[in-house]
């Protein structure tokens, strides 16, 4: 079943409509479709959650509130 998984990310990912974006425990970005890419306005897909929280906040707060809470280095701040 994992393999099945496995293989039907990349599918979904590509074609969705829908902006995807994976993460891992540590807040490493493991897959971030085009879709979201394109409705952030992301000239490069970031390694970090941290990362995609700075590239983002300006231009987009409530993303940005959103993405806080699944940004592993704010969590373990706190």
């Amino acid at each position: 079943m994992n393999d099945l998984r496995l293989l039907s990310m990349p599918a979904w990912s590509a074609s969705s409509d829908e902006g995807i974006l994976v993460i891992d425990l540590a807040g490493t970005i493991c897959e971030l479709n085009p879709r979201l890419q394109e409705l952030v306005n992301l000239p490069t897909v970031p390694r970090t959650v941290s990362a995609l929280l700075r590239q983002v906040e300006g231009a987009n707060p409530e993303l940005a509130g959103v993405l806080a809470g699944l940004d592993a280095e704010a969590y373990h701040a706190q």
